[in-house]
């Protein structure tokens, strides 16, 4: 989820916003009252219990104004990918604010000349589609950040210790936001049709490290990392007195996967950028709803926020059927842990979850209607669930 670039706010407010807008309703046979009021108890201790309420997160700041993100701190439970935590944190101490890297390359602040002088052997390159080695850096699609050996410990401990953890620590940051954690390598590409980042050299040998974009060394690799940073945030002398999270962005899967069980049992969080409405595409799709319940409902069975995206690939602004879509499959998977962000826009952009005109009315209908008509109920892929009221 590399951000593009800002977009216009939706002026009606993006589902973002619902529990802000939320009445506390008198529970109707086994409705849920969505509740407004502060939260009591600890989900996983990042945040607050979301048992009874409808947990919110923002995803990156960087388009909204200095007013808005103080006016919306009390609003959130996580900020995603936060440029201001100071902000954030003036009208709410215990919020969670994530520092944005990448996983699998470097920051602005080292350059390709400055790895070629000093670590040469931790930049990634290009092998063609028949897997012939290049030359040719294999950047990211649309970044110009140096990509690296994620196979290498000495990569994730400078990307941790060095380029991590001071930033966090200097501006106050509760969390690592760590995007691109992803078991299919979305390295390279930029060598010819085909090509992929596949391996380093070392002097003049070439290390290959993957065969191709599915390679499962690249799914062990990523999982390895992610343990790695853990365990540099958690141990580290210097570094685990500031009790670092680490909250990274990986979609859901096969939750028998062994990976996909090591990848949880060391985080903190992770954001299903795909989400119930897979960009607008969830009506197409039916096997999306038990994935995704599936993995939610997982994630927050070993301890792990599950933050839940629902982005739709539209000009306009959410329509009644999608923001109900997104507040009902949402209760469905809230197991006391959970947290909700739904926009709209392009790939890569979203909308400011504050900017909302005069509709708290409207929403409260919206919200009532789903949980009084519904009961929170809904049978998708042969999946029924009701939610009672705390």
């Amino acid at each position: 989820m590399p951000a593009t670039g800002p977009v216009s706010g939706d002026t009606n407010g993006p589902i973002g916003a619902v529990g802000s807008m939320l009445s506390s309703p008198a529970p109707t046979g086994t409705a849920a009252a969505l509740s407004t009021a502060a939260p009591v108890g600890t989900a996983n201790g990042l945040i607050s219990s979301t048992s009874g309420r409808i947990g919110l997160f923002q995803a990156f700041d960087f388009h909204m104004t200095a007013a808005q993100r103080i006016a919306a701190g009390p609003r959130y439970d996580v900020v995603w990918g936060g440029n201001y935590p100071a902000q954030w944190l003036t009208n709410h101490a215990s919020i969670v604010v994530s520092y944005y890297f990448i996983m699998e390359q470097s920051d602005p602040k080292h350059t390709l000349a400055w790895y070629q002088a000093n670590h040469p052997d931790w930049i990634l390159y290009n092998c063609t589609s028949s897997g012939t080695p290049t030359h040719t850096v294999a950047y990211m699609p649309g970044q110009t950040s140096v990509p690296l050996d994620i196979r290498n410990p000495s990569v994730v401990d400078f990307q941790i210790r060095t380029m991590a953890a001071p930033p966090v620590i200097a501006s106050n940051y509760t969390a690592l936001a760590v995007d691109q954690v992803v078991f299919t390598t979305p390295m390279g590409g930029n060598a010819g049709a085909g090509s992929y980042g596949c391996g380093v050299y070392q002097g003049s040998n070439f290390l290959t490290r993957y065969t191709g974009k599915k390679d499962p060394g690249w799914a062990s690799d990523t999982v390895n990392w992610v343990k790695a940073a853990k365990g540099i945030l958690t141990s580290d002398p210097a570094i685990a007195p500031h009790h670092i999270k680490l909250i990274i962005n990986h979609p859901a899967g096969n939750i028998s996967d062994p990976n996909e069980q090591s990848l949880l049992a060391n985080v903190d969080a992770a954001v299903n950028e795909v989400g119930f409405s897979d960009y607008g595409n969830y009506t197409k799709e039916p096997a999306r709803f038990a994935t995704s319940l599936d993995y939610m409902t997982y994630e927050q069975s070993q301890g792990v926020t599950a933050l839940v995206i629902d982005k739709f690939i539209q000009s306009g602004k959410l329509t009644a059927i999608q923001r109900e879509w997104s507040i009902g499959t949402y209760l469905m998977g809230n197991n006391g842990s959970a947290l909700l962000y739904a926009t709209y826009g392009g790939l890569g952009t979203g909308g400011s979850n504050i900017t909302i005109r005069n509709t708290r009315r409207p929403w409260v209908r919206h919200a009532e209607r789903f949980i009084k008509i519904h009961q929170v109920r809904m049978c998708t892929s042969g999946r029924l669930k009701t939610v009672s009221s705390p």
